[in-house]
């Protein structure tokens, strides 16, 4: 598993919106019990977009290789 990176901050973000916190009082906290937090929901959503994408694209450029070229 990888070790949580050190925030900049040591103070807790105010406010900070977490998914399903279970019982945790900061976003630090919530990550050590493997919980989602907003953050990072949506870092997973930008990641898995761009997954989506790029296959799409790929799906695209393989296809055009079978295409029979116009004289």
């Amino acid at each position: 598993m990888l070790s949580p990176l050190p925030s900049l901050a040591q103070t807790p973000v105010q406010g900070s919106q977490t998914v399903s916190n279970a019982g945790a009082e900061t976003d630090e906290e919530a990550a050590a019990a493997g919980s989602l937090t907003l953050k990072n929901t949506i870092i997973l959503s930008v990641v898995a977009l761009a997954m989506v994408s790029a296959s799409i694209a790929l799906a695209i450029q393989m296809n055009d290789n079978d295409l029979p070229v116009s004289p």
